[in-house]
């Protein structure tokens, strides 16, 4: 009898818990994504409900996209193209979304990604063996040394060093 009252005991403590998102994939920081999936603690639909609404407000800029249950747990949106350099997505649970028992689903209810912006183009710097010495005309190799005179190959203008320019008297 004792065991029985144990048994009972401890299935209305697993009966009791609240549904969760086990699992929200991508997070942060992605390369490319155009499907995100998400999976509960619980049966959030009835195996086969083809109306069952989706569990998210979605922000995400101007990019459309169709959600689906792909089980009585999973759940995936997909884009209609992926993200781009700069976007992001917002997740948010519907409040008050229940399980199909009832439960409440609780914990973490915002998940967002993006794709990090672009570094600016920025002229990569060149390695130093391919860096090159200025040779002054002659006018200009009396007022300066040439050892403070310097220049990339990367397509941008060449970089002089201030000290290489000669006065103008």
């Amino acid at each position: 009898m004792k065991t029985l009252l144990q048994l009972a005991l401890l299935f209305a403590t697993f009966s009791t818990q609240a549904a969760t998102v086990q699992q929200f994939q991508p997070q942060g920081r992605v390369v490319e994504q155009s499907r995100p999936t998400v999976r509960f603690s619980a049966a959030m639909i009835n195996l086969g409900d083809a109306t069952a609404a989706a569990p998210f407000n979605i922000e995400c800029g101007n990019i459309a996209g169709e959600g689906r249950w792909i089980d009585e747990r999973s759940w995936s949106w997909q884009m209609s193209r992926p993200l781009q350099a700069g976007e992001r997505c917002i997740f948010t649970l519907k409040t008050g979304l229940t399980a199909t028992s009832g439960e409440t689903v609780t914990g973490k209810s915002r998940f967002e990604f993006l794709v990090p912006p672009r570094a600016p183009g920025v002229c990569n710097r060149a390695p130093v063996r391919r860096l090159r010495k200025i040779r002054p005309s002659s006018s200009t190799a009396a007022a300066r040394s040439t050892s403070n005179r310097w220049t990339t190959t990367c397509g941008a203008r060449p970089m002089v060093s201030a000290s290489a320019c000669p006065r103008v008297r």
